[in-house]
């Protein structure tokens, strides 16, 4: 599987936050977003999951701070590599 990439950008507004992305996979399952607080060490947690095909996931109700975002494909128990980070910040 291919990794998504860019143009990976994050749209912020209000709380949530949009995360969109290139698909670059044949035959995913779907994607896994992953947020972790844009500060190192990174510590990225599963924030949602999408359908195959699908290039946005809204991510509702975040709190303030500044994240970094990544994603991947995932096809059963496989995995693609992770895209770019992109960041977003919630005021």
């Amino acid at each position: 599987m291919a990794t998504a990439s860019k143009p990976f950008k994050t749209q912020e507004r209000v709380s949530d936050v949009t995360p969109r992305w290139k698909d670059n996979s044949q035959g995913e399952d779907g994607f896994i977003l992953e947020r972790s607080p844009s500060v190192q060490p990174y510590d990225f947690r599963e924030v949602g999951r999408v359908g195959t095909n699908v290039t946005s996931f809204v991510n509702t109700q975040v709190p303030r701070r500044s994240y970094s975002y990544r994603i991947r494909a995932y096809k059963g128990t496989s995995f693609s590599g992770y895209s770019n980070l992109d960041s977003a910040t919630v005021r």
